[in-house]
């Protein structure tokens, strides 16, 4: 698990987890907002789950595309970072056993 994260990683993840970040929907609940409307689509209840897999209007417009590719950039760069570091360090010459 990678525990270094910033704090602004951190502070989403959490708040993910938690069901806590502030959504519409959410801040309707918490009496900040009189709507739980989405500002993209204008779905009813603008939950976490609707913001991060349920839009159609942030479906339409690429958006998840855009966020799945930065995902996928994340992951091929730790695996060249650690290809590179296992194919930099010296090889031990050695005899090969045949049996």
């Amino acid at each position: 698990y990678n525990y270094n994260m910033s704090p602004e990683l951190l502070k989403f993840h959490l708040n993910s987890i938690h069901d806590t970040a502030h959504t519409p929907a959410n801040m309707k609940l918490w009496k900040y907002s009189s709507t739980a409307k989405c500002l993209l689509c204008g779905w009813k209840n603008c939950n976490l789950k609707h913001i991060l897999t349920g839009c159609r209007a942030a479906l339409d417009g690429k958006r998840y595309n855009w966020r799945h590719d930065q995902v996928l950039r994340v992951i091929c760069n730790t695996l060249l970072e650690k290809l590179e570091t296992k194919t930099s360090r010296p090889k031990k010459k050695g005899w090969m056993v045949f049996k």
